[in-house]
């Protein structure tokens, strides 16, 4: 499967995860975080009049080593192109912050939370 971004594209620290159907990601080991968009599913797929079939959920997941993880799920954008830009700008927003985080992880997470809610063109759960 083609890469969802060339490498070049990628900031300094981040990897692409598998791309598989509807879900797209990318990872940074030093952060232990995962940043993903996955497609939201109409509960009617046979209505392609509804708008929403094409909506992206964006998430950051903690993966703490891999001794356990845990899921922020921090907005939904209409498209898949909008995603991909949602990922390129969170990367960025985590990278800009690097050196200015907490040393705590769970705090850094937090701020991470925060930085890209701000920066990134979410919508907000209803």
């Amino acid at each position: 499967m083609l890469p969802l971004l060339e490498q070049q594209q990628l900031p300094a620290g981040w990897t692409q995860t598998s791309v598989r159907g509807g879900e797209m990601g990318v990872r940074n080991d030093t952060h232990q975080l995962i940043l993903q968009a996955e497609q939201i599913r109409s509960s009617n797929q046979r209505d392609s009049s509804k708008k929403n079939n094409d909506q992206w959920e964006f998430k950051l997941i903690d993966t703490v080593a891999n001794k356990f993880t845990t899921c922020y799920l921090l907005g939904i954008v209409p498209t898949k192109r909008h995603a991909v830009e949602v990922l390129l700008t969170a990367m960025k927003a985590v990278n800009n912050y690097e050196g200015t985080v907490p040393t705590s992880h769970r705090r850094r997470i937090t701020l991470f939370r925060e930085r890209i809610r701000d920066e990134c063109p979410l919508h907000q759960y209803k």
